[in-house]
């Protein structure tokens, strides 16, 4: 396991850990700009996490805003469908 997470480390630069509450931060921002009405709580869970106030404190120390408050300021569009 530590020469793999080295390994990991030198490829990707931050631990495995660390990539993987990226991509569980990342998917979480896209459901919330996506679907604007889905619970919080539902998008804690649709990302790995069952405590929605653990997923909310790694929102807030990743992103530097609650996931009420990235709901707020972020727009209502689905990205995908953004005209070109």
């Amino acid at each position: 396991p530590t020469y793999l997470s080295t390994l990991f480390k030198k490829q990707y630069g931050m631990t495995p850990m660390k990539y993987l509450l990226n991509i569980r931060v990342e998917r979480a921002k896209e459901l919330i700009r996506s679907q604007p009405d889905i619970p919080l709580h539902e998008v804690a869970q649709l990302v790995g996490y069952d405590d929605p106030h653990y997923f909310s404190r790694i929102f807030r120390n990743t992103t530097g805003l609650a996931p009420s408050e990235f709901r707020s300021a972020a727009p209502n569009a689905d990205p995908s469908k953004e005209d070109v």
